[in-house]
């Protein structure tokens, strides 16, 4: 069963391989582009769940202040815009420390 999954790869690869260059070239910009652009969509997608991570604890503090039941207390949108400038804020002011340190 192994060697029927190895050889289909090979087989993909080798048709995939056999094409002329020109082909190629365009295969390869098509999926760059794609993958500029599900990288930028994962981006997002991480900054709103850091986002979603600051307001969660902001919106359970700003609600038991408030009085609300705790079972029932949600964030409002002002909190998640002060928790997403934040994040803005945080980043702009010492990411590229952060860069550094992952770039190491």
């Amino acid at each position: 069963e192994e060697s029927a999954i190895l050889k289909a790869e090979s087989e993909e690869m080798n048709l995939l391989m056999s094409g002329s260059a020109l082909e190629q070239a365009k295969a390869y910009r098509v999926f760059m582009y794609l993958q500029i652009f599900t990288a930028t969509l994962k981006s997002f997608a991480h900054g709103a769940n850091d986002v979603a991570n600051a307001a969660g604890p902001f919106a359970a503090v700003q609600g038991m202040y408030f009085g609300q039941d705790p079972c029932s207390i949600s964030a409002t949108i002002w909190v998640l815009i002060l928790c997403g400038i934040g994040v803005i804020l945080g980043l702009s002011i010492s990411g590229h420390h952060v860069i550094k340190t992952i770039g190491r």
